[in-house]
């Protein structure tokens, strides 16, 4: 957990992380429901890199983590000062946890 607080801690908006937390996000099934707990501060401060966010979204939904809970944190994300970048991710990321199930068989219903 350190590693990944250090990458975060010295994240710049350019670049992306190639380390722990790239890991955990690619290959860390195993470990995403001890980290996700600890890693819900770092998801609730502003981010500077965007696919650092996506790596800190994909470890949380992995996770044990409620649907609801990261709904509530997306839209609260997603209503703070608009950033074209981040305010899009926070409202994409809300639909995504927030959607009705409904919609997910529509949409595998239709495919081609």
């Amino acid at each position: 957990m350190k590693e990944i607080q250090f990458e975060l801690a010295n994240e710049t908006s350019e670049g992306e992380s190639h380390y722990v937390l790239y890991d955990m996000a690619w290959h860390g099934d195993w470990g995403r429901d001890h980290l996700a707990t600890a890693l819900i501060p770092a998801l609730k401060a502003k981010r500077k890199n965007s696919r650092n966010l996506g790596y800190l979204l994909s470890i949380v939904q992995g996770s044990s983590i409620s649907d609801g809970e990261l709904a509530t944190i997306a839209a609260r994300k997603a209503s703070t000062k608009y950033d074209p970048v981040f305010s899009a991710v926070w409202l994409a990321y809300k639909g995504h946890v927030d959607a009705p199930a409904d919609d997910w068989v529509f949409l595998q219903d239709n495919q081609d």
